[in-house]
């Protein structure tokens, strides 16, 4: 049996992680090398390394690399494993009343109302000897 041609596989070896997978197919589609890599980011080969291994990027990496290969800085958190995509796709509520129906100003409004009768305490009536807001103080 000829066994020449077939790897050896050592205890220490391991597949690449998730990140360094997307690295390379991006690599790869951009004609790029990891020394390209290494020289655009600004990080040690030795980095690469502990990327395939699966260690953590940081984030003025993150940014440097989704520069390098044209992507969302959320794109590359995303496939680093420091956000998932559920985060990347956050979009914060408007808070620009403009952009609110009126339906939804006017459950806004009820809301606050509610809120703030249970919240404060109630107005007291004027007593028969304070004078009322309405009436003009006597002479």
């Amino acid at each position: 049996m000829c066994t020449h041609n077939v790897p050896r596989v050592t205890g220490n070896q391991s597949a690449p992680s998730p990140w360094w997978d997307y690295v390379e197919r991006n690599l790869e589609y951009r004609n790029l090398t990891t020394g390209d890599l290494a020289r655009e980011v600004n990080v040690d080969r030795s980095r690469l390394t502990a990327w395939r291994k699966g260690a953590k990027i940081s984030i003025p990496t993150a940014r440097a690399i989704a520069r390098l290969f044209q992507v969302s800085v959320f794109e590359v958190l995303v496939a680093a494993g420091m956000l998932t995509q559920q985060e990347a796709d956050y979009q914060p509520a408007s808070t620009d009343p403009a952009d609110l129906s009126d339906e939804q100003l006017i459950a806004e409004l009820r809301r606050r109302l509610k809120q703030r009768a249970e919240t404060e305490p109630p107005a007291t009536e004027p007593s028969a000897t304070e004078p009322s807001a309405t009436e003009p103080p006597a002479d």
